[in-house]
């Protein structure tokens, strides 16, 4: 009954045109209205199954069939396959494009997973490349209203998203359609591989990751972080000089400025030289994401896996991790404290009990992580292990530019946390108390 209403685009058409006086006219006005209130939030849902028709229901056609055939029920409806023409699709053009219906429909396309119909869509707006078996209308199609459509939809969809689409769900067969929303000319740029890398991280696509090693496009991405890490440090450099030469010169005022850009310059080497794209895989908890990049060399065991266990690690991470015969080392506790992440700590305790609380409360203290210190107290870290912590911390303070710890008020305040709760008693007798006033931490050097 349905496909007979709706089969094609004109016959709903047709019953629209009976209605002659201005009265109806004007109801029908209302109804289009009404129509792409009810088609938008819906007709993203169609799109994925290939379902053509619900496409107009940017107009007023679908309200009539919404009505009539489908009711409430519209999404358990199972259209006919003569309801899933192109031809609708761009007789409606026009509609989609006014109602910005078109992003949400191309995403969904490309989250199908489908080349058909994904190829279909982007065929009804002027879109197909050199293997599409309609090409030989390429030309005809970017002339007149086959242009407007290609120049609306390059407009109005953001390659990026789609391409993070592909990444995510690892749909590669469809990089080739994703290519033809780029600007004419263009090819896909290392920022777009980027993007599906991060959605490949996000969502534990290992497909995805291979890909884009095999083509050599993450190697372009470590040499980009290696000529940052470069800049950076020469920046560093450069500031540092000329920080010099300003104090030579007496010229505190503007040393001081120069002081605070390059801490700045320095925290952004320092999140230049601590940032990996498997942050995100660590805190998504996709361990085959590790696995893969140890096992594909992308990943240093040694170098790379404490520091991102230590930030972004949690238990489950840690556990599975032990479970495929990985090993911890202090180094691993230590970033733990440094980020203040105990529960990273625990597991890691709990993997292995030999590893020492002291290299994590150390840390701890010096980057002012105090609930750290607090739970690791309370989880059975030694009084002693404390003690040497707090003071050690304490003796370390570095003093002089450049340093982006702690004030001296904090370790003023931490130690007086620490001696009442106990944990360096012995350390007023043994000289090693830090004096009340004086320790200067940072810019104040």
């Amino acid at each position: 009954m349905f496909s007979a209403c709706m089969s094609t685009p004109h016959s709903s058409s047709s019953s629209l045109a009976s209605t002659e006086d201005g009265d109806n006219a004007e109801e029908l006005h209302d109804t289009h209205d009404h129509a792409l209130e009810v088609a938008a939030p819906v007709v993203a849902q169609f799109v994925g199954k290939g379902h053509f028709l619900l496409f107009a229901g940017a107009c007023k056609s679908f309200y009539l069939a919404y009505k009539t055939e489908i009711g409430h029920d519209h999404r358990k409806t199972e259209l006919s396959a003569a309801c899933r023409s192109v031809p609708v699709v761009h007789q409606y053009k026009d509609e989609i494009l006014r109602c910005g219906l078109v992003t949400g429909l191309v995403k969904s396309a490309f989250s199908s997973g489908k080349s058909e119909v994904v190829s279909s869509l982007l065929r009804s707006f002027g879109l197909c490349d050199e293997s599409d078996p309609d090409k030989w209308l390429l030309p005809f199609k970017r002339l007149g209203l086959w242009l407007h459509g290609v120049a609306s939809v390059k407009k109005e969809v953001d390659p990026g998203q789609v391409f993070e689409i592909v990444g995510r769900n690892g749909h590669l067969h469809l990089l080739r359609y994703a290519k033809l929303l780029l600007p004419d000319g263009e090819s896909p740029s290392l920022p777009l591989m980027v993007k599906m890398m991060e959605a490949a991280m996000e969502s534990g696509c290992v497909k995805t990751l291979d890909f884009l090693v095999d083509a050599g496009w993450w190697g372009k991405m470590v040499m980009v972080k290696v000529e940052k890490i470069q800049t950076l440090r020469q920046r560093v450099q450069t500031l540092q000089s000329e920080l010099t030469g300003l104090r030579q010169r007496s010229h505190l005022r503007r040393a001081s400025l120069v002081l605070r850009m390059q801490m700045r310059v320095r925290r952004d080497l320092e999140a230049a030289l601590y940032s990996s794209p498997f942050d995100t895989a660590v805190q998504s908890g996709h361990v085959a994401v590790l696995e893969w990049g140890m096992a594909k060399g992308v990943l240093c065991a040694q170098r790379d896996l404490p520091r991102l266990l230590g930030q972004w690690g949690d238990a489950s991470v840690v556990e599975a991790l032990a479970r495929a015969g990985a090993c911890f080392d202090p180094e691993t506790m230590r970033w733990a404290g440094r980020y203040g992440n105990i529960g990273a700590a625990r597991a890691l305790r709990a993997a292995s009990p030999s590893l020492p609380w002291i290299e994590a409360v150390s840390e701890a203290f010096f980057r002012n992580q105090w609930a750290f210190v607090v739970a690791a107290w309370r989880d059975g870290a030694s009084v002693e292990a404390l003690e040497n912590a707090v003071t050690n911390s304490l003796r370390a303070a570095p003093e002089g530019p450049g340093t982006d710890l702690v004030s001296a008020a904090d370790v003023n305040d931490m130690r007086e946390l620490a001696e009442s709760e106990g944990w360096i008693e012995g350390a007023r007798t043994r000289g090693n108390r830090a004096p009340r006033a004086g320790i200067t931490v940072g810019a104040g050097a």
